[in-house]
């Protein structure tokens, strides 16, 4: 990642699994604004959810990494 970040807005979806902890740590480094929606904030499964996050936080990127996963077990 480059300075770029810096003074930006990100949203990460995702941001507090495996791999969306990295992506937050790393845009954080480079200067970034993260937001890390959580779903009893912004359901995004539920139509409209997602307009209101976007107009909540107005992000200059969105990063997508949230899935439904069963994990290792």
């Amino acid at each position: 990642m480059s300075a770029t970040w810096s003074g930006e807005t990100v949203v990460v979806t995702g941001g507090s699994g495996f791999l969306g902890r990295v992506v937050v740590a790393k845009l954080q480094a480079e200067g970034a604004t993260v937001v890390v929606p959580r779903s009893a904030e912004y359901d995004l499964t539920v139509s409209g959810a997602a307009d209101q996050l976007l107009r909540d936080h107005a992000p200059s990127h969105v990063v997508h990494l949230e899935a439904r996963v069963g994990g290792i077990g």
